[in-house]
């Protein structure tokens, strides 16, 4: 195991301990904005680095791009709500479960889990940037259903599409603008090492602003989201295998669909609760073991399938 591979959960576990033995100065941060420069610095960094050039459309792509869109962004809220009702979720969590649910896949891992796996990247990477590229428009929906549907909440589609427009795409263009101005230079460090603490400060304002929240987080709440975190993702990996089955896809594509049709992402997940303006700490934890457990699951899957 690498260091990149550690940085992440190692530090969200760290964000996690400091936030409940010295919450004031990640709660007075918050309050001063930062929460929102972290979250914008990171989608200026994704769009730094996300390779435009490489989308190739032909009649299959489409399909198949249209289908992971459909079980990523409208399906995985459904069995949100579903999961939800089923385990009888208070409304912090379920609203938790829904936001995470609703955003698209990850940036990087899933494309990664497909490379380890022995699976066609390029396709994973084009359905993971048209799937991010959607979500900033299916988000304020579906979660508005799935919320609604769910009775955790209500929110303002148009009004968190124009936030998430704000702290999402702006900032993707902003960074696709400035790899244009430099001429795609590469920088003196890894980016993602950047996007990462970015990710954990957020982590971190977040839960130190709902320290209480989370020391009140029980053992029986952990294992009932981890039950229906594990259960959105496992129905998603068995619809996205199915998907691939169906169309008759070569082994490659079917693995590409596998992990960007289930994956979610976090970073997405924390500008939904900024936009939201909400203090969520049972939100966060939700979308923090959903997380864990995607990418433990998923690892050990696409070790399974190198073989």
């Amino acid at each position: 195991m690498t260091f990149k591979q550690i940085f992440l959960p190692a530090g969200i576990v760290f964000s996690i301990l400091v936030s409940l033995a010295w919450p004031e100065p990640g709660s007075c941060l918050k309050d001063l904005g930062l929460m929102t420069a972290l979250v914008v610095s990171i989608f200026i960094i994704n769009g730094y680095s996300v390779r435009l050039s490489e989308l190739e459309f032909n009649r299959r792509f489409v399909l198949v791009l249209v289908l992971v869109l459909l079980l990523n962004l409208a399906v995985a809220p459904t069995l949100a709500v579903l999961f939800a009702r089923l385990l009888h979720l208070p409304p912090e969590l379920a609203t938790g479960l829904a936001v995470m649910s609703s955003v698209p896949c990850t940036l990087s891992s899933a494309v990664v889990l497909t490379q380890v796996a022995g699976g066609n990247v390029l396709l994973a990477l084009l359905l993971t940037v048209g799937l991010n590229l959607g979500g900033i428009v299916s988000i304020p929906f579906a979660l508005q259903a799935a919320l609604r549907v769910g009775g955790a909440g209500a929110v303002s589609p148009l009004q968190l599409l124009a936030k998430l427009a704000l702290l999402v795409l702006l900032p993707l263009a902003c960074g696709k603008l400035l790899n244009f101005l430099l001429r795609n230079r590469t920088p003196p460090f890894d980016l993602n090492y950047l996007a990462t603490a970015c990710v954990i400060g957020a982590v971190w304002l977040s839960l130190s602003k709902s320290s209480g929240v989370l020391l009140a987080f029980s053992a029986s709440s952990f294992f009932l989201v981890l039950a229906g975190a594990l259960l959105v993702h496992l129905s998603l990996l068995g619809l996205a295998a199915g998907v691939g089955q169906a169309l008759k896809l070569p082994r490659g594509d079917r693995i590409a669909i596998l992990f960007t049709a289930s994956q979610k992402t976090l970073p997405v997940a924390l500008s939904v609760f900024a936009a939201l303006e909400l203090s969520a700490g049972a939100g966060i934890m939700v979308c923090l073991i959903f997380h864990f457990q995607q990418l433990l699951l998923d690892s050990i899957i696409a070790a399974r399938l190198a073989r």
